[in-house]
């Protein structure tokens, strides 16, 4: 069972992703923000970082940071928001 990592500023949505990845099979580790991220990462090593883009947290820079501490991680970025 892998895990992976989430990161939401919307606690109901970060529950409904931690159910849907715990549903799939994988343990979900969730962070409201990026300390709690960077946290996750250097003790769970998630195997993905899930990332939510929402008004208020960038998500670009959610990924800089993950990136910055754990640089080969695969990053996923879910918009709340579509703007096409």
């Amino acid at each position: 069972m892998s895990t992976l990592g989430i990161v939401c500023a919307d606690s109901e949505d970060l529950r409904g992703l931690a159910l849907l990845a715990g549903e799939a099979g994988h343990n979900a580790s969730a962070a409201q923000g990026i300390e709690e991220a960077v946290e996750i990462l250097r003790e769970h090593r998630p195997k993905l970082m899930l990332v939510c883009d929402a008004p208020g947290h960038d998500a670009e820079i959610m990924v800089r940071e993950i990136l910055r501490v754990s640089p080969l991680i695969p990053i996923v970025v879910a918009l709340k928001v579509r703007d096409a």
